[in-house]
């Protein structure tokens, strides 16, 4: 019996008629399974390396745009879309099998903010764009065993917080009586501090120092930023400092220097004092105030040092008067960050003292000071032509000493109103204020020429209400040295063209074009600009616009009349085009009309802070963050 088993297991054994079929099927299914495993999931795994890159391309496009959008970020989904979206739209860098549009939002990551804040839900403004992307890819024999695709995703977060790039920029702050106004959309502050606050945000925002330098130089800085005001502020007589009823004014150093306690709408005793508009010669190279003493260009004060400035002269039979005065309060500067206010702003650069930072507010103060003297506004009315062409200048030599582009950011309501005369036909003082003892009471922004100009001390009916104040009272016209052009010139190149006190608004224009086509990228920031007035002509003269311009808006030559050019559209084409012009139309919690569709959200969500954040990227290259940065 036992051999007969032994010869039936032999001979089984010994049998190979297709016994193995089984074990094989069983095997070549593993195999199969592994093999589509391999070949599908390797597929898959491509796929989401290029949906990784679609989904950073998203984000570094849309990163730009954070500061446009509100909860819902239409903008950066329309350009995130660019970039992921199989679509119309998605023509930048599509991936196939993508489901759906990118989810795009605007978050708040920790790791931007200044100096170990934290983000607030809901409080704290977005810092950052985040792109989510899905694709289900299909299989191949995978989808044998029920699984026909896979799905893959991939997150990218980014943000404008990168290097920056090579920048001059001359920052004009609007600061005639008109910004001492209080906004009630900006917490009811001054809509001069509001400026000042936004000014703050720029500087925290633009990193002025090459990529992993701690700190940097003017000659080493990427970015250098200037300050400018107008009016423009009295520097010197005769090469010194003002005397005014005994005392030295030190204006620039009451613009810096004040220790935390500006000077108010009715606190004139550190207010700068104002000089006439002075006029520079388009394109014309202005002289430097250095250090040292006896030079003819030698700055009055140490806080002088560095800026820009243009003389005039008053000659009286064999003696000669000099009078100086500048728009910029600031060299450029690149010290404006690094240390640990919690700000993230450097409290001991003069451009950040001049601004303010986290709870202190800047010295920058209105430009009409009266030192001391009576409660009228002085040469607080409004000429921007001027300030376009100063600080023009002054970027053009800084570009040709340390290389870089150039950039204007100008805000202002745009209410054009220097005067001829500072005073109505009845004598009366124009700037409402009824202090027989005001020395400004009669003064004249605009002087009618070189030969009766009455420029200081009121000299009505030869009675100077205050004979001590500085400025001369007469003027002989500039000479090119000067880099001025001439009161006498006034009107000379015809009724409206530059410098004139008829057509000051489309003045206003052709200075922002002739910096635009000298290479100078012009932002144009509207603060409550009005749509219907405001483009007058001297106090109380309104005399309808005269000239001709071509204007961005419309691309040809349009005639404006007051009917027509307003200091909204003024404002408008001031900048470089519409992607440069910004309107805070909500100022003062009032809705002017002056609408800049481009931009709505940035203002509805926060106002002049957001538009200066929302300039910033031109400044600056995205920076990628870790997907799950917090």
């Amino acid at each position: 019996m036992k051999q007969a088993i032994r010869s039936l297991v032999r001979k089984a054994l010994r049998d190979q008629s297709g016994q193995t079929l089984p074990f094989i099927a069983l095997a070549m299914t593993s195999l199969l399974g592994v093999g589509g495993l391999v070949v599908d999931v390797g597929h898959a795994y491509v796929v989401r390396s290029q949906l990784q890159n679609s989904a950073n391309a998203a984000a570094l496009a849309a990163a730009g745009l954070v500061y446009t959008s509100t909860t819902q970020p239409v903008n950066t989904i329309v350009e995130a879309k660019k970039f992921g979206d199989t679509g119309p739209q998605g023509t930048g860098n599509p991936v196939p099998y993508v489901i759906g549009d990118p989810v795009v939002s605007t978050v708040c990551v920790n790791m931007l903010m200044h100096n170990g804040a934290q983000c607030v839900q809901g409080v704290s403004a977005p810092n950052a764009v985040k792109v989510v992307q899905t694709a289900k890819v299909p299989t191949f024999l995978m989808a044998l065993f029920g699984v026909p695709k896979l799905t893959v995703s991939a997150t990218a977060m980014a943000s404008m917080r990168g290097a920056s790039l090579p920048w001059n920029i001359a920052v004009i702050i609007d600061s005639t009586g008109s910004m001492a106004s209080t906004d009630s959309n900006c917490s009811n502050l001054t809509q001069f501090q509001c400026a000042l606050n936004g000014v703050q945000v720029l500087l925290q925002e633009i990193n002025p120092c090459p990529s992993g330098a701690s700190s940097c130089t003017e000659a080493t800085a990427n970015v250098k930023i200037s300050l400018f005001t107008f009016p423009n502020v009295l520097t010197a007589v005769n090469g010194a400092l003002p005397v005014v009823n005994g005392t030295a004014a030190d204006s620039i150093k009451d613009e810096i220097a004040c220790g935390g306690t500006p000077a108010t709408w009715t606190n004139y005793a550190a207010q700068p004092i104002a000089a006439p508009y002075t006029l520079p010669v388009p394109g014309a190279t202005l002289p430097v105030y250095s250090s040292g003493t006896g030079a003819s260009t030698s700055a009055p004060s140490t806080y002088d040092v560095g800026l820009t400035y243009l003389r005039y002269k008053k000659v009286v039979g064999s003696t000669t008067t000099t009078w100086d005065a500048t728009y910029q309060i600031t060299p450029f500067l690149s010290d404006y960050q690094g240390s640990s206010d919690p700000s993230g702003l450097n409290p001991s650069s003069n451009l950040v003292k001049a601004v303010g930072y986290g709870t202190t507010p800047g010295c920058l103060t209105y430009t009409f000071g009266i030192w001391g003297k009576g409660n009228g506004s002085g040469f607080g009315n409004t000429y921007v032509a001027s300030s376009i062409y100063a600080a023009q200048s002054a970027l053009a030599a800084e570009a040709t000493a340390y290389g870089g582009q150039n950039a204007i950011i100008l805000l202002s309501d745009g209410g054009m109103n220097a005067s001829y005369y500072g005073y109505d036909t009845n004598n009366t003082n124009a700037y409402g204020g009824s202090d027989s003892s005001n020395q400004y009471a009669y003064a004249q922004e605009f002087p009618s020429g070189a030969a009766n100009s009455e420029v200081g001390p009121s000299t009505l009916n030869n009675t100077p209400s205050n004979s001590s104040y500085p400025v001369p009272a007469y003027y002989t016209p500039a000479t090119s040295s000067d880099s001025t052009v001439a009161y006498s010139a006034l009107g000379g190149n015809g009724k409206g063209s530059y410098p004139d006190w008829y057509d000051q608004c489309q003045q206003s224009i052709q200075a922002g074009q002739y910096a635009s086509n000298h290479s100078t990228t012009v932002f144009a920031v509207a603060y409550g600009a009005s749509t219907t007035s405001g483009c007058v002509n001297g106090w109380n003269i309104g005399i309808t616009d005269t000239t001709l311009l071509s204007t961005v808006e419309t691309g040809a030559t349009v005639g404006y009349n007051l009917s027509t050019l307003s200091p909204c559209v003024e404002m408008e084409n001031i900048a470089s085009g519409l992607n440069n012009f910004y309107s805070d139309y909500q100022q003062n919690g009032t809705y002017t009309n002056c609408v800049d569709s481009g931009h709505i959200a940035a203002i509805q969500t926060g106002g002049l802070e957001n538009i200066y954040k929302a300039i910033v990227p031109t400044f600056l290259t995205p920076l990628l963050l870790p997907s799950n940065a917090q």
